[in-house]
């Protein structure tokens, strides 16, 4: 089977030659959201939310601004 935009959500995962990262359905539960939200984010900002970064005008890093909280 070829890789094309006819592809269902069963056949896909049939189809490992048309797999990639781009491309991988997410289905998003009411538990996940919940947990994201109450778990997740805020360990992701407590963790983070000292470090900043200096960018450049094509988008990479030039330089890491603080620390992150471990």
């Amino acid at each position: 089977m070829k890789c094309d935009a006819k592809l269902t959500k069963e056949s896909f995962w049939d189809n490992p030659k048309c797999w990639s990262r781009y491309n991988v359905w997410v289905d998003i539960t009411p538990k996940g959201t919940k947990y994201f939200n109450e778990i997740l984010a805020p360990r992701f900002y407590n963790k983070y939310k000292d470090l900043s970064v200096e960018i450049d005008s094509k988008g990479n890093i030039i330089k890491w601004i603080g620390k992150i909280n471990r």
